[in-house]
C-alpha cells in the first residue's frame, strides 16, 4: 500500500531539505538569473527521477526527495526576491 503523503509530511521533508541546501550552499544565488537557474536545475532533476521511475530505474522515493528538493529552492527563491526588493 503506498503511504499517503499529508501537508505536514510535505512541509517536513521540504524543511530538512532546506536546512541540508543552506549547509551547502549558504548563499542561494547572485542574481535573479543565477536563481531561475538553479530552479531550472532541480526542476531537471525531477524530470530524471521521473523519467528513471518509468524505465524501472527509480522509485517513488527518488520523485518525492527531488520534489522536496525543488520546494526548497523555491522557498530560498521567494527570499531572495524579499531580499532583493527590500535592497531596491
Amino acid at each position: 500500500m503506498m503511504e499517503v503523503i499529508t501537508g505536514l509530511k510535505m512541509i517536513d521533508k521540504i524543511s530538512i531539505e532546506l536546512v541540508k541546501a543552506k549547509q551547502k550552499h549558504p548563499q542561494f544565488a547572485d542574481s535573479l538569473f543565477e536563481a531561475v537557474c538553479i530552479l531550472s536545475e532541480e526542476v531537471g532533476e525531477v524530470a530524471q527521477a521521473v523519467y528513471d521511475f518509468e524505465r524501472d530505474s527509480g522509485g517513488y522515493e527518488d520523485i518525492e526527495q527531488e520534489l522536496a528538493q525543488v520546494g526548497a529552492v523555491v522557498a530560498r527563491f521567494l527570499r531572495f526576491v524579499e531580499i532583493i526588493k527590500k535592497e531596491m
